[in-house]
């Protein structure tokens, strides 16, 4: 697939409690930086939504990864 022009996105993925826990500490050992918002909101912080966790970060390509725990309903 040729990315050229697929320009940036937000991709959100579900995930269980224990790969929340792996994902958030390589982040944390990474050094990537991570907000509790999808605007750059609260850098260094974690969201607690709807009684789950939720993480937002930039992929190298400019695109935000979303991580949560619960479904957005």
């Amino acid at each position: 697939m040729d990315a050229e022009g697929f320009g940036c996105h937000h991709c959100v993925f579900l995930a269980g409690e224990a790969d929340f826990d792996a994902v958030f500490a390589r982040l944390r050992s990474t050094g990537i930086t991570y907000y509790a918002g999808p605007h750059h909101e609260r850098p260094g912080e974690i969201s607690y939504l709807r009684g789950g966790r939720c993480v937002y970060f930039d992929d190298p390509d400019g695109h935000t990864i979303e991580i949560i725990t619960r479904r957005r309903e």
